[in-house]
C-alpha cells in the first residue's frame, strides 16, 4: 500500500481538485478552517476526498462501514479521523482527569541543543515541564507520557461535533413567506459520521483511567452540546425505551456504576463483562441489568475460553473445536439480550495467526474486531 501525503487546503477561500486515489487509500494533511483553528497545525485526516470542511464525505465517502474496533485510537497518526477514514464503526480512547493542577518534569538528560537554546532564551523549557489543569480531560495510555495539548475535546469531541453539525444543518428558504417544506425531507433522526450509511451509529468508548465519579462529572459538561443537539443515543428509564443517535457512548475501565444507574436519561452506556454470559450459574437478573445499562459486552480472549485453550489457540490460525464452541455460545447469548460483543487480548503475532483469528471471530458471530491497526482489518 502506498501512503500519499497531500495538503487539501490552507484556508476556507481556497479550492482544489480532488486528490487522486492510489491503491485505494490516500492519507491527507490539512489545516482546518481559519489560521488559528486547531492551533494552525497540519492535521492528518485519513480521508479520501477534498473538502473545505471536516465532513463525513471528506473522511469516508465510498468506504463501507466495517465491524472494526480501533483500540488505543489515540496512537494513530490522526486520532478519530484515521479510523473513520477506514470505516471503523467503533473507536476507543483512554482518558484521564486530575482534580488538582500539577506539573510534570521529565527526568531525561538535557541535550546539547537544549543547553544552547537555554543560553539564548532563558525562558525556554529545558526541563521539559508539562502542566496539567483541573478543567480538562486528557487522552493517553500512560500518565507519564500524557501531553497537555492532547485533550478529549481537541482530539475527539470538537471534531465529532464539527462532522455532525455539517451533516445536520438547518435549512430555510431565504423568502420566509414561503410555506413550502425545505428542500430536503424533514426527519427526526440525525445523520451520523458515515457518508455511505448516515443512519449507522458510531460506537465511541472512553476508558476511564482515573477516579470514576470525578471523571464522569467533568465529562458530563463536555457532553452537553451533544445532548442539546440530539447527537447521543440514550436510554429512558422512565419509559424503558432506547432512543437512537449518531453516537453510542460507552464507558469502560473505572465505571461510575452508581451515578449512571441513578440517571433518568442515560446518555452513556457501560461496558458489561462478556465473560459473565458464558457462566452457567449466572443469575438471569444480572444479565437483564447488563442489557439495560450497556450496548456492548467485552472481555479478554483468555477470560472467555480459559487459560489452557488460550495458550493452545494462540499458536493456531483457526480456533479449535472446543474454543469455537465456547465463543459461539457466548456470542449467541449476548445477542439474545440485545447486546453486541467484542473480544480483546487475543494473539497478535505472527500476522497470519492474528488475521486468521479475526476472520474466525467474525464467522463465529463477534460484532467488533479489536485492533491497534485499523487498516490491517479493513483489508482482510
Amino acid at each position: 500500500m502506498i501512503n500519499v501525503f497531500r495538503p487539501l487546503f490552507t484556508s476556507q477561500s481556497e479550492t482544489q481538485a480532488p486528490v487522486p486515489i492510489i491503491n485505494e487509500t490516500v492519507y491527507n494533511q490539512t489545516t482546518i478552517h481559519e489560521e488559528n483553528d486547531y492551533d494552525g497545525h497540519f492535521e492528518f485526516l485519513g480521508g479520501r476526498y477534498c473538502s473545505k470542511y471536516l465532513t463525513s464525505e471528506s473522511l469516508n465517502r465510498d468506504v463501507s462501514v466495517k465491524p472494526i474496533h480501533s483500540h488505543n485510537d489515540y496512537w494513530r497518526y490522526a486520532p478519530l479521523t484515521e479510523a473513520l477514514g477506514a470505516g471503523a464503526q467503533s473507536i476507543e480512547a483512554d482518558i484521564w482527569y486530575f482534580p488538582e493542577n500539577y506539573t510534570l518534569q521529565a527526568t531525561a538528560v538535557e541535550t546539547a541543543e537544549e543547553t544552547e537554546r537555554r543560553k539564548e532564551d532563558p525562558e525556554s523549557n529545558p526541563l521539559r515541564l508539562k502542566s496539567f489543569n483541573d478543567s480538562s480531560i486528557y487522552v493517553g495510555h500512560n500518565q507519564i507520557f500524557l501531553e497537555p495539548e492532547n485533550t478529549l475535546d481537541k482530539l475527539y469531541f470538537d471534531k465529532l461535533f464539527e462532522i455532525l453539525s455539517y451533516s445536520n444543518p438547518e435549512m430555510k428558504y431565504v423568502d420566509t413567506t414561503k410555506e413550502a417544506l425545505p428542500l430536503l425531507e424533514e426527519t427526526k433522526s440525525k445523520f451520523g459520521v458515515f457518508y455511505n450509511s448516515p443512519e449507522t451509529p458510531l460506537y465511541l468508548w472512553l476508558d476511564f483511567k482515573t477516579d470514576a465519579n470525578e471523571t464522569y462529572k467533568v465529562l458530563q459538561k463536555s457532553l452537553q452540546r451533544f445532548i442539546e443537539n440530539d447527537y447521543l443515543a440514550y436510554y429512558d428509564t422512565t419509559t424503558q425505551t432506547y432512543h437512537e443517535g449518531p453516537i453510542i457512548l460507552t464507558i469502560t475501565g473505572n465505571i461510575p456504576w452508581g451515578l449512571i444507574e441513578q440517571e433518568t436519561k442515560r446518555y452513556v452506556f457501560v461496558d458489561v463483562p462478556l465473560a459473565d454470559f458464558g457462566k452457567l450459574d449466572i443469575d438471569e437478573r444480572v444479565l437483564q441489568r447488563y442489557a439495560q445499562l450497556g450496548k456492548v459486552a467485552s472481555g479478554s480472549m483468555e477470560e472467555i475460553i480459559g487459560t489452557k485453550e488460550f495458550i493452545k489457540n494462540s499458536r493456531l490460525d483457526k480456533f479449535n473445536e472446543d474454543a469455537s464452541i465456547m465463543l459461539e455460545q457466548v456470542f449467541d447469548k449476548v445477542h439474545a439480550y440485545g447486546l453486541k460483543s467484542r473480544i480483546w487480548g487475543d494473539a497478535d503475532f505472527p500476522s497470519y495467526i492474528k488475521e486468521g483469528h479475526w476472520k474466525n471471530l467474525y464467522e463465529l458471530g463477534s460484532d467488533f474486531l479489536n485492533t491497534d491497526d485499523v487498516y490491517d482489518v479493513a483489508y482482510l
